[in-house]
């Protein structure tokens, strides 16, 4: 199976995180392990640029740092790496009971006809019951 830059880097950001749980202790800078790891990551990809910030749950920027000629203000395509956050965020709304997988696109975005009884369930699934999308 064949994994592209977009997903390599979306899973590397999760790994990274958790990679500042297990510092060792010895540095003054707990997300050095962190740096390493990204640095390592992106040195071995042979990307011309990356950047990585992290937030704690408060939403307080806690980390940044720019790899090679990557700056904060640009824009790139993200592609499939939004399907992590997407995710995260609704199965986060559904833990607080705000949704479910049964959810309608007509209970939560007041979509009406055809378009009201698709499920949440079938949108991450990449399923619908409506008609195929041509964007020809």
């Amino acid at each position: 199976m064949r994994i592209d830059i977009f997903s390599r880097l979306a899973i590397a950001s999760a790994l990274l995180a958790l990679a500042a749980c297990n510092g060792d202790g010895d540095s003054e800078n707990p997300f050095d392990p962190v740096d390493s790891a990204a640095r390592a990551a992106f040195e071995s990809e042979g990307i011309p640029g990356m950047g990585l910030a992290i937030y704690n749950r408060d939403g307080i920027k806690v980390f940044e740092h720019m790899y090679g000629n990557f700056s904060p203000d640009a824009r790139v395509p993200i592609a499939s790496a939004s399907k992590l956050v997407s995710g995260v965020a609704l199965f986060r709304l559904m833990d607080a009971g705000y949704l479910s997988l049964d959810s309608t696109t007509g209970q939560v975005l007041g979509w009406t006809g055809d378009h009201a009884p698709i499920t949440l369930r079938q949108l991450m699934s990449h399923h619908s019951p409506g008609p195929t999308l041509s964007w020809t």
